[in-house]
């Protein structure tokens, strides 16, 4: 009995024991946690710090060189300071991308501080070949100074009425978010904020000042009139979601000989190209994943999902199968200007070809099985966005074929010539005369501006 009752108590004060330690462990491991999660906090709270300071100095810094720029009357000055204004505003753009402020405050002011980056990089570029113009160049015998004009009480003689006003007005702009940031930093400070209680403090000290920002227009990537671009390759009346099936079937049936089950899943908009979904039952049960533009009728993209088959055919043969689904489209003077190995798949990329000159904007993508021929997939969105007829668009050639090719570098062997339009990265695009070059160990690409007669691209092939 007395040994019964002993082994109980051991027992129980075994537990007790062990209780006390699955407690403490407990005990410890919350506090391990806590002091874990407080000491990331504190990093966090940090970096956060450590990003506003960084914008609030790379802000300055591009204020003072906008403000150099505009006090500058020489064009190697002007541009100097203009390529450091863009790199201090690219620099605070990304510093703000690390603080935790909400994307509707901060909108405005990354759109502003791209801008000025891509503008002062343009104004800069601009300036440096105005002051290669500028210096003395031998005309025969003579020396003859070269000079953009413009008006020099304006700054740099090669900026205009207009460009002189937008760099005031960015200018002014970057005094403000200077000063804004200034104070933000003052009252992180002062009231030991931790990070998400700065809502208001922002809301105040960065969206007020932005609230009137001009849209600014300008020929670059990310100037406002690119928010607003409009399909140009899009003719015809809108359809409605039973046209459009009908529309489906018919593509099917003139590109494959089916006729398969169509069925509406909604509708969806592109930049601008407003779209009609539809899931489509191939006669083999397979489905493809289809979309029509609602104005027109017409495909714009394609996506089919099924096992590919093994086997290979030739390129001319895939190609041919590419051109022929375009032919049955209505996609006439398409040329095959690149070809992708996906393994299994080969997707074709096709522009049209007008007067003899190839646009590249307007490309089309065409995906095969390497092994069947069979069209799985498809992508016209830039052929829609930018197709239209171009006569004298650009303006009719002013230099000759031989007069471009005489800016080749004399180390490359010009293999291939054509004519082409490309797109220029702001909604236009250029002229070009394309030179595909050999030379130095690799093959070239090299554009040729057709009015200008100036090397502007160069790329490098392989």
């Amino acid at each position: 009995m007395i040994f019964m009752k002993k082994k109980k108590y051991t027992i129980l004060l075994a537990s007790v024991w062990i209780l006390a330690g699955v407690s403490l462990c407990l005990v410890v491991a919350v506090a391990v946690s806590l002091r874990m999660e407080r000491k990331t906090r504190n990093t966090l709270m940090l970096q956060y710090d450590r990003a506003l300071s960084d914008m609030a100095y790379a802000v300055s810094r591009s204020e003072e060189y906008l403000l150099k720029a505009m006090a500058s009357g020489s064009a190697k000055q002007t541009a100097r300071m203009l390529q450091e204004a863009a790199r201090a505003s690219s620099y605070a753009e990304g510093s703000m991308a690390l603080l935790p402020i909400d994307a509707n405050v901060s909108a405005k002011i990354s759109n502003y501080l791209v801008q000025v980056d891509d503008l002062a990089k343009a104004w800069a570029d601009a300036a440096i070949s105005d002051e290669l113009k500028s210096q003395q160049v031998n005309v025969g015998d003579e020396l003859v100074e070269a000079s953009s004009g413009g008006n020099t009480e304006k700054g740099w003689a090669g900026f205009t009425e207009e460009n002189y006003t937008l760099l005031k007005e960015l200018h002014g702009y970057s005094l403000d978010l200077s000063a804004a940031l200034s104070e933000l930093a003052v009252r992180v400070t002062e009231n030991h904020y931790s990070w998400k209680n700065i809502e208001k403090d922002t809301e105040e000290l960065l969206a007020d000042p932005f609230q009137d920002y001009p849209v600014v227009e300008y020929d670059g990537p990310f100037s406002d009139h690119m928010k607003h671009l409009t399909p140009k390759g899009l003719t015809g009346y809108v359809v409605g979601q039973e046209q459009g099936a009908d529309h489906i079937r018919k593509i099917f049936n003139d590109a494959f000989g089916e006729k398969p089950q169509v069925r509406y899943t909604g509708e969806t908009s592109m930049n601008g190209i407003d779209l009609l979904c539809y899931e489509v039952t191939r006669e083999d049960d397979t489905v493809a994943y289809v979309s029509l533009t609602k104005q027109g009728g017409v495909l714009c993209d394609l996506l089919y999902n099924k096992e590919l088959p093994a086997g290979a055919l030739s390129a001319a043969q895939v190609e041919e199968s590419g051109s022929a689904f375009l032919k049955a489209l209505g996609m006439k003077n398409m040329a095959l200007v690149q070809t992708e190995d996906l393994g299994g798949a080969t997707l074709l990329t096709f522009c049209p070809v007008m007067d003899g000159v190839y646009c590249y904007p307007d490309w089309v993508r065409v995906k095969v099985a390497s092994g069947s021929g069979e069209v799985i997939g498809f992508d016209a969105y830039a052929y829609f966005m930018y197709h239209c007829a171009r006569e004298n668009q650009q303006g009719t050639k002013t230099i000759s074929q031989e007069a471009a090719q005489s800016k080749i570098n004399p180390a490359l062997t010009v293999e291939e010539v054509r004519l082409c339009y490309m797109d220029n990265g702001y909604g236009g695009e250029d002229y070009f005369y394309e030179f595909r070059c050999t030379g130095l160990g690799h093959t070239f690409m090299i554009y040729v501006d057709a009015v200008e007669g100036s090397e502007e691209r160069v790329e490098l092939v392989a």
